[in-house]
Order: C-alpha cells, then sequence, then structure tokens
C-alpha cells in the first residue's frame, strides 16, 4: 500500500473546523474540541497520517432519544 502524503496542519484544522470542531488551545500541538471529545493536532509540518491519533467516533446524547 503507498503512503499517503502529509498535510499542513493548518489546513487539516480548517477543515476539522468546518466539520464542527472549534480550537481550544493551541502550542506545540493544536487541541480541538467537539462536545466532550478532544483531539489534538501536532503542529509540525507537514503532519502525517500515522501522527494522527483515530478520530472519535461521535456518541449518541441521551438528548437525542429523549420523547421517542
Amino acid at each position: 500500500m503507498p503512503k499517503l502524503p502529509g498535510i499542513h496542519h493548518k489546513d487539516a484544522i480548517r477543515v476539522l473546523q468546518n466539520l464542527g470542531w472549534r480550537v481550544i488551545r493551541e502550542g506545540k500541538h493544536t487541541i480541538l474540541g467537539k462536545g466532550t471529545e478532544a483531539l489534538p493536532i501536532p503542529g509540525t509540518i507537514p503532519s502525517t497520517p500515522s501522527r494522527w491519533e483515530i478520530l472519535p467516533k461521535p456518541q449518541a446524547s441521551p438528548l437525542t432519544n429523549f420523547g421517542s
């Protein structure tokens, strides 16, 4: 399997913000948050897929089933 190309961390952050994630903190890593989930993005250039952590799967909120 061919290696996946690295992407710039700012591009990754922009894409994730479009998906509803928001920047919580910036430093050597940028920490993005969505609900109770946190996702660290390394600030290295380029960020390779092998350095990324697996995106957490969204969990069903107890409020989504309210009134069913």
